[in-house]
């Protein structure tokens, strides 16, 4: 349904490049051993399919000069997918979190 709508407004290329990035950042995550390589894979593919939605933007607006140039608040839109980054960063980070906290919190075993 989402390349029906865009293809109407030939907006297909950022959510096609969105896709393929989300793509690699799995097949990355999936393919890695380490902990840390999966986190960083898994935001990485998150930011990156962001930025494909802000330059999305940019690109239907007339291009990243008319966008910023525009009357309309641009920064709002920038600010919208900030929010979102922040919020899945916190989701993705949270188990990490959990986990460091269970661990400083948990009483040391006897010697």
């Amino acid at each position: 349904m989402a390349f029906d709508d865009t293809h109407a407004n030939n907006r297909t290329l950022y959510l096609a490049l969105s896709v393929v990035i989300m793509f690699l950042g799995a097949l990355a995550h999936s393919r890695s051993r380490r902990r840390s390589v999966q986190m960083a894979t898994l935001l990485a593919g998150m930011s990156l399919s962001l930025w494909m939605a802000l330059l999305d933007q940019a690109y239907f607006k007339g291009g990243l000069v008319a966008w910023m140039t525009a009357r309309s608040s641009w920064l709002v839109e920038i600010g919208w997918v900030v929010e979102l980054w922040v919020d899945l960063v916190v989701l993705l980070l949270a188990p990490s979190f959990i986990g460091l906290a269970r661990r400083t919190t948990a009483p040391a075993a006897p010697t």
